[in-house]
This record gives C-alpha cells, structure tokens and sequence, in this order.
C-alpha cells in the first residue's frame, strides 16, 4: 500500500539551481530503537514489564559475549542468529533461549527393577548423537560406520544383539528395556515479551507463518512466547537392555532396523533441515515487514510507549552481530595479555 500511495504523490518541483536534499543518515543496528514517552516511573508498570526491563540488558550482554549459555553445544546455532537479532532488536522483545533445529539419537535409561515411567526414563537416558547441520549420507558407507554413527559409545562391533523373541520384549520379567530413537527437532525460539499485547501480536504471526504449535505462556512475572514448528521425526532405531539382560553379549543393544532404513532416517533428517530453514527464512521475512518500517528502522514499539529505563545507555547493549567462537578466543587472548601489559607497566612505576 505504501508503494501505492507514494506512487501518486506530486512530482519533485524543486528548482534545478538548488542544492542537493540532504541524505538522512544510516542508523546502526544498536541505534535503530523508537524512543516515544517515556513513562515516568516503574511503580504503575504490571510485574511482567518490569521483569522484562530488568532482564534483557543482562540477555543481551550474554548473547553478545556468549556466556552463560546452557545449552551442551555452548552456543548460538548459526541458522538462526539473523532471526534473534532481529527479535532483540525491538523493545517488546528479548530472546531467551532458541535451537535452531537437529537430528539426535537418544537412549532412554534401562532398568533392571520394577517399572519406571517414560518420563524418569527419558530423564535418565542419554544423547548419543547430535548435529544442528544435515548429514552427509554417503560418507557411511558400511553398517559399522551408520551404528558408529548413530549409537555413539553403544556403538563397538560385538554391540548388536541378533534378533529373538526373548530379547525383543521391552519387558520380559527380568527388566525394562530402554528405547534408542532417531529424533529430528524443528526451530524452537523462546521470547519473553514487554506486555501482553506485544506476545499476542507476534503469537498470531508466527502462526500466520504456519506454525500452529507455537504458544503463549503468561505467569506473574512473565510473558514467553514458544515458537516452534510441528517438522518432527522421533522413530525407535534399538533397544538397550541392562547389562543382566545381554547374556547374548557383552554390550546390551538390538537394533530394530537394518542399516538401510538408517541411511533412509538421515536423507529423511536432510529433507526435513531444508523445511525447518524455510520455515525460519519465512518468519524472519513476516517479522522484518510487520514490526519495522521498510528500511528496517526504527524499530517500532506495539504499543507506542518505550521505557526509559531501556533507553540511553542501555541501547547499546544490544548487539548488532554475535561473535563467532574463533572471535570470543582471539577476543578473550587480547584482553589477556592486554592484561599482562598492564601488570608490566604497574611493576615498572616507582614506588
């Protein structure tokens, strides 16, 4: 529409002998913030935006320097880092943690006492495989490189069980198997929001997107939305016994399939990176179009009204790009033996 409208506005009328408009200058990714009003104070403000006040610097400052991330890879997956910078860049949000998609194998906990549930078992289990990036089939090529692949430290040569029906029961009186699933798992970001209209607004558009599963969780001190697509595979590959129950060998393990229905699982888990990437282009590309102006800046508030504890120097907290692990370690080396230089130089003075 805006195209529209700009497209039957006057002709430029200015005299040929004036001087040049002044270009408007390009604003950084750190300055690209609205600052309406601000309120006068944080008493008449809900619990939920104040949280979310107090929080994001702190979130911002991990993200940028990478610390204090739980996740086992200890990292930002890649893929995603352009979406979460363009969330974090608006003041109704701030990211808190984000998978940007992944095949996995997991192993649920054997038991060689009285029932558990699937739950306490998951709890117990093990990853024994994980990447956040397609595979390459052809690089297996036999059945021990794919159980190598796919069973981790399960996986030594003798660890395969032949197939009977006493072993095939998951529970035959003498304990619980554990299943062994090949999992893929789809994008899943979660943003805490300023206020309740700012989490409803990106709710119904990241559904608009297609992703049906997403959700909206509101406590007395937050506001999260889930955003996660429904792109899943979650297929049982083996059974892993207690080590009472492999008489048949030294390692508990049966696989269920052969080793073509796993090289199916992994082209299966490529296709299914492909979908997950064009779901998160499509997202990144409706959030871009509805929550900034054309240009991508200013960033534009959902309700009008910018805290001003989230102003001045704050803004700059917020980071136009993640560094990457090789630039944390050369970062981290230079603040090291600036460090040392300065020790030098406090030595040299004299007393």
């Amino acid at each position: 529409m805006a195209a529209q409208e700009s497209s039957s506005s006057p002709q430029n009328t200015t005299p040929a002998n004036s001087p040049p408009p002044v270009e408007a200058p390009t604003l950084s990714t750190a300055d690209a913030i609205a600052t309406p009003p601000a309120k006068d104070s944080t008493l008449t403000m809900l619990p939920q935006e104040r949280d979310f006040i107090a929080r994001k610097p702190h979130i911002l400052a991990d993200i940028l320097t990478q610390t204090n991330d739980k996740s086992p890879k200890g990292s930002i997956d890649e893929p995603i880092q352009p979406l979460l910078a363009l969330l974090n860049r608006h003041p109704d949000y701030v990211t808190t943690s984000s998978c940007s998609g992944r095949v996995a194998v997991y192993a649920d906990q054997p038991t060689t006492t009285s029932p558990i549930t699937q739950s306490a078992a998951r709890q117990a289990g093990q990853w024994l495989f994980v990447s956040h990036e397609p595979v390459n089939v052809d690089q297996y090529t036999t059945s021990q490189s794919l159980r190598r692949l796919f069973l981790g430290p399960l996986a030594v040569d003798s660890s395969v069980v032949p197939n009977s029906p006493q072993l095939a029961n998951p529970s035959n009186g003498m304990g619980i198997a554990g299943l062994v699933s090949f999992k893929f798992e789809p994008l899943i970001i979660h943003v805490q929001s300023r206020t309740l209209t700012a989490a409803q607004r990106l709710l119904t558009l990241v559904r608009g997107c297609g992703l049906q599963n997403s959700g909206l969780t509101i406590s007395a001190k937050r506001y999260i939305v889930a955003i996660r697509s429904a792109l899943r595979l979650d297929v049982p590959i083996a059974l892993v016994f207690p080590p009472t129950l492999s008489s048949a060998s030294p390692s508990p393990v049966q696989m269920l399939v052969d080793e073509h229905y796993l090289r199916l699982l992994l082209t299966l888990g490529n296709q299914k990176f492909t979908e997950n990437l064009d779901v998160t282009t499509r997202i990144q590309s409706t959030l871009h179009s509805a929550l900034y102006t054309e240009n991508g800046s200013p960033c534009l508030s959902t309700d009008g009204n910018y805290p001003e504890q989230l102003q001045g120097d704050d803004k700059q907290s917020i980071p136009q790009r993640i560094e990457t692990k090789e630039e944390r370690r050369q970062r981290k080396r230079e603040e090291g033996l600036a460090r040392q230089r300065q020790l030098l130089l406090d030595q040299e003075k004299p007393c």
